[in-house]
């Protein structure tokens, strides 16, 4: 037998190399789909034994594992998905706190992908400051089942949502200023359910004095729940203003003043203009 030939192997060994090898595989099997938590999304989020922020492309930390000791957990940098990111594109990052679902490709954390977030139980959202482990306090619920496959719904954290009812046809925003705030501060509807199309625009948090303008292809009307406060102004420093109709125009009020500047021409073509 030459010296050079290779040492023979036992069924023992290959049986221990049989059972390494499976070993990883599993491994890298068991680790190709994770679940973690966003820790980070700025570079000044980074602790000393972090691996340093990327600069070629928006990432965010993830932590892996919820043990109370740091050195048990498992943090890196990953990238996201995203619905469109062509000539067309969306920008979302996941936030603070925000349970996330990763793909691994070979189990490789390094090479990581944010895929999409999970909901916390029957809650959409959630508060930043809750703790990963502790039950998170329920913040809006989801829609019930009969119209949740109708909804399309997403809220901001300042407490702004945006709605569409595909069953209904209609789109609905709600714009607020602070979470904390009991009604929006302005809030527009478009219904293409009704036969005519409407928009309703609401402006103002109190109920009690708000303005509202509704429209659709007929008609306008401007509105306020304290009369005293209705004004209609219209602006055109530099154009002309034209008002047309068929039958009749309508204006009625305590006093009526018209400035003319220079000139001022009334055609009533045969019809006499009273006082």
């Amino acid at each position: 037998m030459s010296e050079y030939a290779p040492t023979p192997i036992n069924k023992n060994q290959k049986e221990l190399q049989l059972r390494k090898k499976l070993s990883e595989h599993e491994k890298q099997l068991n680790s190709q789909i994770l679940i973690g938590k966003v820790v980070g999304t700025r570079k000044s989020d980074r602790k000393k034994n972090d691996p340093p922020k990327p600069t070629d492309r928006p990432t965010v930390l993830v932590q892996f594992g919820i043990n109370d000791d740091d050195d048990a957990k498992i943090r890196n940098w990953l990238g996201w998905t995203s619905s469109r990111a062509g000539c067309d594109a969306e920008l979302w990052m996941p936030e603070i706190n925000e349970q996330v679902v990763i793909v691994a490709p070979n189990g490789n954390i390094g090479l990581g992908l944010i895929i999409g977030a999970l909901y916390r139980g029957n809650s959409l959202q959630f508060k930043e400051e809750e703790s990963y482990k502790k039950e998170v306090a329920e913040i809006k619920s989801m829609p019930n089942e009969k119209n949740l496959c109708n909804k399309h719904i997403r809220c901001y954290h300042d407490g702004s949502e945006l709605h569409y009812d595909k069953k209904n046809h209609i789109f609905t925003f709600f714009l607020k200023n602070k979470p904390e705030a009991v009604n929006p501060r302005l809030k527009i509807e478009a219904d293409a359910k009704n036969s005519k199309g409407l928009v309703n625009l609401l402006i103002g948090e109190d109920k009690t004095d708000q303005l509202s303008i509704k429209a659709n292809s007929q008609e306008l009307v401007i509105s306020h729940t304290k009369s005293t406060k209705t004004k209609l102004v219209v602006n055109f420093r530099k154009g002309d203003i034209a008002i047309y109709a068929d039958n009749k125009i309508s204006l009625k009020a305590n006093e009526v003043h018209i400035d003319a500047g220079t000139k001022m021409k009334i055609n009533n073509k045969g019809v006499d203009v009273r006082k």
